[in-house]
């Protein structure tokens, strides 16, 4: 067992990737890379309120954003994003998916649902809504299967009945993997590898697995950690090695070049312009704007 220290400020997200053992951690104010290899720690992102959820070079606020980490040049895809709380990215279709929520009538004034787009800010779509009454509160992606999985819960029940659950990802085939009162806590993160789903219980310290298919072998994996809040699996299958869509084209001085998503014909990437920058009256180039 590994062992870093992380910042003293709640961890909300982590990420892993690539061969060098590099994580990624979000706090509530900022995002560092750890280099696990090395033992070393770099601060990505800084100066941010109410970071929600991190994924890849995304995160998660009131708004989405992404980054290059080459260039730290920022983009704003997405500023119109109610009650925030997480986020996942498949590179390999050049996706996001992202919970947020709709106005409601009910007493609480929401609606949860499950919204995606692709990784350049195109073609956004709900693929999940639920009722007044449930809350969700974290997802995962099955890159392999294209299924979105989410955990959440009815708030009307005196135990407040639990469920883990799962869409294709354009919403369809909708299948309960498994629904409780007592089996589970309210789940705020997940991750998939191979055949089993995992799962963080803040409030019986520690780790748990299920079959992802059928909702059967339900059992604590490891015990004795004290409020976990993150979980992820660490492995190739994961982490899949993938063509840059991006390697070789520049997108020139103020953008930033994005994957599309499922892109079958044409360009696989888009040149967008950065925060502060705006695409030029008499040319495809962005310039520096308001």
């Amino acid at each position: 067992m590994m062992t870093i220290s992380c910042p003293k400020e709640e961890v909300v997200m982590t990420t892993a990737k690539g061969e060098d053992l590099i994580l990624l951690l979000s706090t509530r104010k900022a995002i560092y890379q750890y280099d696990l290899s090395a033992n070393r720690k770099m601060e990505l992102i800084g100066n941010q309120n109410d970071i929600f959820g991190y994924a890849m070079d995304y995160w998660l606020k009131d708004s989405i954003n992404v980054m290059d980490l080459n260039t730290k040049q920022r983009k704003v895809l997405f500023k119109d994003v109610d009650r925030p709380l997480a986020i996942a990215v498949d590179p390999s279709k050049g996706l996001i998916f992202w919970i947020g929520a709709i106005e409601s009538n009910d007493l609480l004034g929401r609606r949860d649902r499950i919204e995606r787009a692709s990784m350049d800010g195109n073609d956004r779509m709900t693929i999940a809504t639920f009722e007044d009454d449930f809350r969700v509160t974290s997802i995962a992606l099955d890159i392999f299967n294209e299924r979105v999985y989410w955990a959440d819960y009815y708030t009307k029940t005196e135990n407040d009945t639990k469920a883990i659950a799962s869409v294709d990802y354009n919403g369809n085939d909708w299948r309960t993997i498994l629904h409780s009162d007592t089996l589970i806590d309210p789940i705020y993160s997940l991750t998939i590898f191979e055949e089993k789903l995992y799962w963080t219980d803040r409030y019986r310290d520690g780790v748990y697995v299920i079959n992802k298919f059928n909702g059967t072998e339900v059992r604590k994996l490891i015990s004795g950690v004290e409020h976990p809040r993150t979980v992820r699996v660490y492995h190739s299958a994961v982490q899949p090695e993938l063509p840059n869509k991006c390697d070789q084209h520049s997108c020139g001085d103020g953008a930033i070049c994005l994957p599309k998503g499922n892109s079958s014909m044409g360009l696989s990437y888009s040149c967008v312009c950065a925060d502060r920058y705006k695409r030029g009256e008499e040319s495809n180039t962005c310039v520096l704007g308001i």
